[in-house]
């Protein structure tokens, strides 16, 4: 019978490397659970967030992750939040047991009111009866971090095939903006002022809320390191007209943020910007492009740009909610119930 262990790693382990070799080979391993996104969040957000990363070992050998960001709250409080994790054999239930059990004991020590997690595990029956045994009280959360739709193109095709199985107005606007003369280029951390513009542009027109400057500039610095983030920018006539922050972490590519002028929207800028982005994940060899989330409702509009580019529509299991802290919890649940009332 194997003998398993669990040790918490610090960002100087020497086996962090190890983490991140797992994390990268695992069937669910992800951009979320490796340890460059924990060092990100950690310094976007130094008050309040603080990354905790553990490793259950068979022997040497690591056989499950789990990289948690514990979210300082006011009164000392906190709660954790496994971003697309744990990484585990859902079937193995003595992984699964010591490992929650370890998270257990961080939440007490930790003052936590409750655990998030949202496993990168497709929406079917059979990871749905894997996941609800871990405890008889585990509600799906009500406040998911992460989307739980999105499109997911196969880059194992050719860009031939890629082109072919788009929506006809998705290869129309590419080639409108290559015939408009529209130029992609690569950019740099000089350029972020003027992404950041385009992000307000956005913003302001479109409704939705975007962080500061120094967020992207975090996120440029940290994964630029490591070679894995791009920042391509769309230009006509020497101004840049549109712009994207996309990752890439192993066979994983994704569509982070993006941003276009309020002028020169008839040029179709950001379907090339998208097919250059699409092109630079099959040359780095990521086999999976990620557009992150799509919806119906509030995201209509970006939705409705995403599907021109065909792929597969994913449904994943969703967040899952484990309480320490009942009274608590439903005190930040109705606090943030009044919230939405007062700004309706």
């Amino acid at each position: 019978m194997p003998l398993y262990s669990i040790k918490h790693l610090s960002s100087s382990d020497p086996l962090l490397r190890d983490y991140d070799l797992f994390v990268l080979t695992h069937p669910q391993g992800n951009l979320w659970q490796s340890s460059i996104w924990g060092e990100f969040r950690e310094k976007a957000f130094p008050r309040e967030i603080k990354t905790l990363r553990l490793a259950v070992l068979e022997e040497t050998r690591i056989v499950a992750t789990c990289q948690l960001l514990l979210q300082r709250l006011p009164f000392q409080k906190s709660w954790l939040y496994a971003p697309r994790g744990p990484l585990l054999d859902w079937n193995n239930q003595e992984i699964k047991q010591l490992l929650f059990q370890e998270i257990q004991k961080i939440a007490r020590l930790s003052n936590t009111i409750y655990l998030l997690f949202d496993p990168l595990l497709e929406k079917n029956e059979e990871h749905l009866f894997q996941l609800p045994v871990i405890s008889c009280q585990l509600p799906v959360a009500t406040h998911a971090q992460q989307y739980p739709q999105t499109l997911l193109l196969d880059l194992t095709k050719t860009p031939e095939q890629l082109l072919s199985e788009m929506k006809p107005k998705g290869r129309y606007n590419i080639k409108l903006a290559e015939k408009k003369d529209v130029q992609i280029r690569r950019g740099t951390s000089k350029d972020l002022s003027v992404f950041y513009n385009l992000v307000r542009q956005t913003t302001q027109r479109d409704g939705f809320q975007s962080h500061q400057q120094n967020y992207y500039q975090t996120m440029l610095e940290v994964f630029r390191k490591k070679n894995l983030i791009e920042l391509f920018l769309a230009e006509y006539r020497g101004e840049v007209i549109a712009g994207g922050i996309f990752l890439f972490f192993g066979k994983q590519a994704v569509y982070y943020y993006g941003a276009s002028a309020d002028q020169h929207r008839n040029l179709m800028a950001p379907y090339l910007l998208q097919w250059h982005a699409i092109l630079e994940a099959r040359q780095r060899g990521c086999k999976i492009y990620d557009f992150l989330g799509i919806s119906s409702d509030r995201l209509a509009g970006v939705t409705d740009f995403k599907l021109k580019f065909g792929g597969k529509e994913t449904r994943w299991v969703g967040t899952y909610q484990i309480t320490y802290k009942p009274v608590w919890n439903w005190l930040i649940r109705t606090a943030k119930l009044i919230k939405r009332v007062i700004r309706k």
